[in-house]
C-alpha cells in the first residue's frame, strides 16, 4: 500500500520571561491591531512545515561549495538504487532482517536459490549515450572551473577532468570482472553455510538461466565459486538451461504486445519542483551557465551508478551529494514500484510460474527426502520485484506530496533490488523419521541475501511446509499467463 504522509508540523513554544505576568497583563490591556496581525503571522509561521526552513528538507540543495564528494564514495548512505553493489545492500538489509532459531532436529534437504545477475555493463544504447553526452559536459565543467564559476573542490574537479569512458558498446550487458568476483564470493558463503547441499555425491544440481547473457555468465561464476571449494562439483555446460519460469516477466511483456507504459508517477517527479531544483543545483556546482536537462542528468547518474559498481571509482558521482542521490533513488523506487512491483495489479500474479516451480520443488523434496536437490536459478531485477509483490514483501512506499521519501520505507531498490540480490529457500526435515512424507514434519526457511524473512501466509521465516503448500496451491496450479498478462 502506498501511503502519502503529511509533513511534520513544527512543535515549538515561545519562551518569554515572566510568562505568567505577561498573560495576566495581556488580558487587561487592549492589544493594538498591528500587534494582533504580528501575532497571527508568528503563529502562521510556526505552523508551516519545518522542512521548508530546515536543511533536512529533501528539496533543499543549496549547500555552498567548494566541498569534496569523491572521498565519500564508500559512504554506506550513498546508495545507487538497482545499481547498488551486493555488499552495500547486505549492510543495509542486515539491520532489517528477522532472527530465527532453527531447532536441532531440523536438517536441510533442499536448497532453492533465485538470484538477480551480478554486476554488468550498461546496455549498448546507454554506453553510446555516455560516449556522446559526457565528454561535452566534461568540457563545460573544465570551462566553468577555469572561469571560477565551479563549486567543485580541486580533487573532484580533477577526477572529472581526467575521466575517460572505459567501456565500449560491445560490452553490452555482459558481466564485469567485479560481477564475477562478487558472485563467486556469494557462492562460497552459501557453501560454507550448507555444505551438505553442495556435496555432489549426495545432491542433484539444477541450474537455470534466462535468454540474456548476463544470467548465463552469473551462473557460470557461481558454479566456479563452488568449484573453488569443491573441485568435484559435477555441473556441465549442457546443465545451464534456459527456463521460462525464470523469465516470466519478459514472456508477459510480449503477451501484452510491448513494454508496460512508464508510470505517471515517474513523469510527475521528473517534472516536479524537486527535480527542477536538483538540476539547477547540480548545474551550478558544475560551473555551467545553463541548467542541464533530464536526459543529461540521467546519463550522468547512470555513469555514476555503473562505474561505482564496476570500478569503485566513479568521477561522475562526485557531482552528487547524498541528498541528491536519495532524490534520484526515489525516482527509481517509483519506477520499479509502479512498473515492476506491487503498484501494478498484475505483478502480484505474474510470478506464478516461478511460485509453481518452487511449489513443485517442495512437494518433491517432501516426497523424496533422501534425494536432495539444489536449485541454482539466475534472473533479473524485474522478476525479483514482481516476486516481492507476490510474496507480500516490501509493499510500503511512503512519500509526501513533494516526493520527499520516508527514509524508513520498505520499498527501496537500493535495499532489495541490488546486483546479486537473492531469494533463498531451504527445506528442512524436522523429525527423526528420515522417511517421513508428512508436510507437517517439514519447514521452509525463507531468506533474502541469506537473512531470514517472513513471506506472506507464513507465521515466521521458518514456515511450516503444510501451510506454505496450502496457501500457494491455487497460484501454483491455476497459473495462466495468457489470462494474467492482459491490460484493460
Amino acid at each position: 500500500m502506498v501511503k502519502y504522509q503529511n509533513q511534520n508540523r513544527l512543535q515549538k513554544s515561545l519562551k518569554v520571561n515572566n510568562s505568567k505576568n505577561f498573560v495576566k497583563e495581556s488580558v487587561k490591556v487592549p492589544i493594538p491591531e498591528d500587534s494582533v496581525m504580528i501575532l497571527i503571522l508568528i503563529i502562521f509561521i510556526l505552523t508551516i512545515p519545518v522542512d521548508i526552513f530546515s536543511d533536512k528538507a529533501c528539496d533543499n540543495f543549496d549547500k555552498k561549495g567548494p566541498y569534496c564528494l569523491f572521498s565519500s564514495k564508500n559512504d554506506i548512505k550513498r546508495v545507487y538504487a538497482a545499481k547498488t553493489k551486493y555488499d552495500q545492500s547486505v549492510k543495509l538489509f542486515a539491520k532489517l532482517a528477522d532472527s530465527i532459531d532453527i531447532p536441532s532436529t531440523c536438517k536441510p534437504i533442499m536448497f532453492y536459490l533465485f538470484s538477480r545477475h551480478g554486476i554488468r555493463y550498461p546496455e549498448k544504447d546507454d554506453i553510446i549515450d555516455m560516449e556522446e553526452i559526457l565528454p561535452k559536459l566534461q568540457s563545460e565543467i573544465i570551462n566553468g572551473y577555469n572561469s571560477d564559476q565551479s563549486e567543485l573542490c580541486e580533487q573532484d574537479y580533477q577526477t572529472v577532468k581526467d575521466w575517460k569512458l572505459q567501456m565500449v558498446p560491445e560490452n553490452d550487458n555482459h558481466l564485469t570482472s567485479s560481477g564475477v568476483e562478487t558472485t563467486k564470493k556469494i557462492a562460497g558463503l552459501f557453501y560454507e553455510r550448507y555444505p551438505s547441499l553442495f556435496d555432489p555425491s549426495e545432491v542433484e544440481f539444477k541450474v537455470g538461466i534466462t535468454s540474456k547473457v548476463r544470467t548465463n555468465e552469473t551462473a557460470h561464476a557461481f558454479v566456479d565459486g563452488l568449484r573453488d571449494l569443491r573441485p568435484d562439483i559435477n555441473i556441465n555446460e549442457e546443465d545451464y538451461v534456459i527456463r521460462n519460469h525464470l523469465q516470466f516477466h519478459s514472456i508477459c511483456k510480449k503477451k501484452i504486445n510491448g513494454k508496460i507504459p512508464e508510470p505517471r508517477q515517474v513523469k510527475e517527479i521528473t517534472e516536479s519542483k524537486l527535480f527542477q531544483k536538483l538540476r539547477q543545483r547540480i548545474s551550478k556546482r558544475m560551473g555551467l551557465n545553463r541548467t542541464i536537462d533530464d536526459a543529461e542528468l540521467s546519463v550522468m547518474y547512470k555513469s555514476c551508478c555503473f562505474e561505482q559498481a564496476i570500478y569503485e571509482k566513479a568521477p561522475w558521482c562526485s557531482l552528487f551529494t547524498k541528498k541528491e542521490l536519495r532524490a534520484l533513488e526515489t525516482r527509481e523506487d517509483l519506477k520499479h514500484y509502479y512498473r515492476n512491483g506491487p503498484g501494478l495489479y498484475l505483478n502480484h500474479q505474474m510470478p506464478c510460474p516461478l511460485i509453481g516451480d518452487l511449489y513443485r520443488a517442495v512437494i518433491k523434496g517432501i516426497a523424496q527426502p533422501e534425494n536432495k536437490t539444489t536449485y541454482l536459478y539466475f534472473s533479473h531485477a524485474g522478476a525479483l520485484a514482481r516476486l516481492w509483490a507476490a510474496l507480500g514483501l516490501f509493499d510500503d512506499l511512503e512519500i509526501n506530496h513533494n516526493f520527499c521519501p520516508d527514509e524508513n520505507r520498505k520499498w527501496r531498490t537500493s535495499l532489495m533490488l541490488s546486483f546479486n540480490v537473492n531469494f533463498d529457500v531451504v527445506l528442512h526435515r524436522c523429525t527423526e523419521n528420515n522417511k517421513s512424507t508428512n508436510p507437517s514434519d517439514y519447514k521452509l526457511l525463507t531468506m533474502i541475501n541469506g537473512f531470514p524473512v517472513k513471506i506472506d501466509h507464513c507465521d515466521d521465516s521458518m514456515c511450516n511446509a503444510s501451510k506454505f503448500l496450502k496457501k500457494y496451491k491455487k497460484m501454483a496450479e491455476s497459473c495462466d499467463l495468457d489470462q494474467i498478462c492482459h491490460l484493460p
